[in-house]
């Protein structure tokens, strides 16, 4: 199902001028979901561009730790644990919403972070194999960005001891060092692909690091994966450059501290405090395309300092200079529905600007992608969620009244636990043994189903069910 949101207008499309931004033609500065109309020059086209992100492929193997993937952290942090049926079905809603994009013929695509939930080796490579995949079926570029809940156990947790527990005594993780070189390696064969060129990152620039400390060290300076590429497919009018940011580049922020654990995670940050900063990185990219796409995990709300919440993020706007029309895109937040609003940075020297659309997650809340893509004059946002048919009353009504056949689960006590697709996991007197339960009743469940009805296809069906653990998670 794609629902396209009103078109986004206003006098000025990116920030040409401070005064256009501060005016915004009504245009509200807080997060909007029903964006009104965003006018772009007449001789500019803009690509038709899928957004992803945040879909926090989790391994089967690890140990939680009180406050990290545990009851208790959930009650902290609502993406701590999930329903086993949202962890297990993870890898087949990614590949269900790349195939959804493909409706809308994207020029590439960026995934935005977070595709890993504690960047175990296992997790990455479950979904860099997806991703893969997809771009060789496709001939499709997708571009990546780091995401906190890649480097981090759980996006917030950089202690090796702790993260080995989360990942399991047969997954390693991964350093950042290794993500980034991950990450790079993925994107240079993306750079290959038509309509893309000038492609560039800095990771042979990156000092690998000598020691566990050293790998662990989220606040190293120069430890980012910046990138940046050009599109033009033969059209000087759709041509447009893209900034691929590394917003897990905390060196130059303060982490807050709670009870002498240090969450790295809890807010984003792109360097500027030095030559070698990342924000002077980008800066020798000035002669490129009009259109500048700035693509991150965290959205610039998120580049707040703890605890005072003080607006320090105008080094961050740097990265959208006046002259250029800029949209800067970004994950990390879950909300249901695709977000938009102007912002404007100003510090002693200059003014900047513009346009921020934060998307959702392809797991939780309200599973989705977005396509951002050109209309005429206007921008327009429209949001691929998952397609529900009349087929679906008849798995919903299996799903409650199940053969007896399936084992029930002891922590369970509504219709849907036995499966795994509601917060029954939250219940205290739910075990490790009921979520192996249940992940075996909905593997024979979905062998069942597709048994029975041979015109089903396995991916819909595994995204319906997906999408129901995700809306019973937010009940």
């Amino acid at each position: 199902m794609q629902t396209k949101l009103p078109c986004i207008s206003s006098t000025t499309l990116g920030c040409l001028s401070l005064a256009l931004l501060l005016l915004g033609a009504g245009c509200s500065t807080h997060w909007g979901h029903n964006p009104a109309c965003l006018h772009k020059p007449a001789s500019m086209e803009v690509p038709t561009v899928g957004l992803i992100s945040d879909s926090h492929v989790t391994t089967a193997d690890g140990l939680p730790v009180w406050y990290v993937r545990s009851k208790f952290a959930e009650g902290l942090v609502s993406t701590a644990i999930r329903p086993p049926a949202s962890e297990v079905l993870a890898t087949n809603l990614l590949r269900y919403f790349l195939e959804q994009l493909m409706n809308a013929n994207p020029e590439f695509i960026l995934f935005l972070g977070d595709a890993s939930n504690s960047g175990c080796r296992d997790e990455l490579e479950a979904a860099f194999a997806v991703l893969r995949d997809f771009r060789c079926k496709t001939h499709k570029p997708v571009f990546y960005v780091l995401g906190n809940h890649d480097i981090l156990a759980n996006g917030n947790e950089p202690k090796n001891r702790v993260r080995e527990r989360i990942c399991g005594c047969n997954d390693a993780p991964m350093t950042k060092f290794e993500v980034m070189k991950l990450v790079s390696v993925f994107n240079r064969e993306s750079a290959r692909l038509p309509g893309i060129s000038q492609y560039t990152d800095n990771f042979n620039s990156i000092t690998p690091p000598a020691n566990e400390a050293q790998a662990r060290n989220c606040r190293r300076p120069g430890y980012f994966l910046a990138g940046y590429f050009q599109f033009t497919n033969g059209n000087p009018n759709a041509a447009c450059e893209v900034l691929l940011t590394d917003t897990c580049d905390y060196s130059d922020v303060e982490s807050p501290t709670i009870a002498g654990m240090t969450f790295y995670g809890a807010r984003g940050s792109i360097s500027w405090k030095s030559d070698a900063a990342q924000t002077a990185y980008f800066q020798q990219f000035t002669n490129g395309p009009a259109l500048r796409i700035i693509a991150s995990h965290y959205p610039t709300d998120e580049f707040k300092p703890w605890p005072l919440r003080q607006n320090k993020v105008a080094q961050a706007g740097k990265l959208c200079p006046v002259g250029k029309t800029n949209l800067w895109v970004s994950g990390h937040t879950h909300k249901p529905k695709p977000c938009w609003k102007h912002l404007a940075f100003t510090d002693s020297h200059a003014s900047y600007g513009c346009l921020a659309i934060n998307v959702g997650s392809t797991i939780d809340k309200e599973p989705q992608a977005t396509v951002l893509h050109g209309e005429g004059d206007t921008l327009q946002l429209t949001q691929v969620k998952v397609q529900l048919g009349a087929w679906t009353n008849g798995v919903f009504s299996r799903l409650q009244s199940p053969p007896q056949t399936y084992t029930p689960v002891a922590g369970g006590k509504t219709l849907l636990a036995p499966f795994g697709l509601d917060r029954s996991y939250r219940n205290g007197k739910w075990l490790a043994c009921d979520t192996r339960t249940a992940v075996h009743n909905l593997q024979r469940f979905i062998e069942a189903e597709l048994d029975a009805d041979n015109t089903l296809d396995r991916l819909t069906l595994e995204a319906y069910l997906g999408w129901l653990a995700a809306k019973y998670e937010a009940k």
